[in-house]
């Protein structure tokens, strides 16, 4: 059964329960998602159940909704995404509801995610009052996290590659409040840090608190590792902030009372949640001064430059 909110509150404990049913699931013909008490559904529930969704596929499971044709939940589903409907059972609902949401997408590629990005901050511009410093720390976060998915997560690090398993990204908007949910499929935080022979001795504990430390989790192409550590410091400077990482059998919460780093039940890839409060500043300027300024970093932009050529 599906929890009553299924949001990055609740979903660690929805893979627990995913997790527990493994044997008995992969051993099925196909596993109902039972929606009958939802009465919600976040960004970062829409990615979980999409990726749990494609996986079960893959391994020749089926699965399948159990919700009534009528009410708020499926009308949500069908906003979010999650499901696919020939006619609009609450028009009302649904135009109200597509107006602050970015419908989950299966990227497959950098420009897949770009397009994703520019409708994000599109909706961002047309539905809120966002002030520029979060709006501006939004628009760098997106492109540093998804870039992340496509060279951490599949090891892809040229933007013109494929991406041989989705990365999943959808939004929400709430006039005052933001959220975005990223979701890759690939090896996670813990073995990609284990690719650098300074990160050996890292368990997979040490290794999701070390990704939103400054210039640790760079890839082979010299990029700095800045995007996790950016989006914590971007979090940690706005008033209601917050930023949830779900990786390598941990989930990494991070807000400006500080970190709280717990056993998770993601095995699998990489998820990235972030919320914002559209009306309070967020520290973009300061973040991005010192060693990653534009000045400092001249060198590795040339660099890249010449990489992506």
């Amino acid at each position: 059964m599906v929890p009553n909110k299924l949001s990055i509150k609740t979903a660690n404990s929805f893979l627990k329960t995913m997790k527990e049913m493994k044997s008995i699931i992969l051993s099925s013909d196909e596993l109902i998602f039972d929606f009958r008490n939802t009465k919600y559904i976040s960004p970062t529930g829409a990615v979980l159940l999409m990726c749990i969704v494609d996986s079960l596929n893959e391994n020749g499971v089926r699965s399948s909704a159990r919700t009534g044709r009528s009410g708020l939940l499926y009308n949500l589903l069908s906003t979010l995404g999650l499901l696919n409907v020939s006619e609009n059972i609450d028009e009302v609902f649904q135009k109200i509801m597509a107006k602050y949401t970015v419908q989950l997408e299966r990227c497959m590629s950098y420009e897949d995610c770009l397009k994703v990005q520019k409708k994000i901050m599109a909706n961002l511009s047309e539905t809120t009052d966002c002030v520029a410093t979060t709006k501006a720390s939004i628009d760098y976060m997106l492109d540093e996290i998804y870039e992340n998915a496509g060279t951490h997560g599949y090891m892809k690090y040229e933007k013109s590659t494929s991406y041989p398993l989705p990365v999943y990204m959808c939004a929400q908007s709430y006039k005052t409040h933001f959220e975005v949910s990223i979701y890759d499929r690939g090896q996670g935080i813990h073995n990609s840090l284990m690719q650098n022979k300074d990160n050996l001795g890292f368990n997979a504990k040490e290794s999701i608190e070390a990704s939103i430390e400054k210039a640790i989790t760079g890839h082979p192409r010299k990029s700095p590792g800045f995007g996790l550590y950016s989006a914590a410091q971007f979090v940690r400077g706005n008033i209601g902030g917050e930023l949830h990482i779900m990786s390598s059998g941990r989930f990494l919460s991070v807000d400006a009372d500080g970190i709280l780093n717990q056993k998770g039940y993601l095995v699998a890839g990489t998820m990235v949640t972030a919320k914002f409060n559209l009306l309070s500043e967020t520290p973009f300027s300061e973040t991005l001064e010192g060693d990653f300024s534009l000045e400092n970093q001249l060198d590795l932009i040339t660099d890249l430059i010449n990489n992506y050529e």
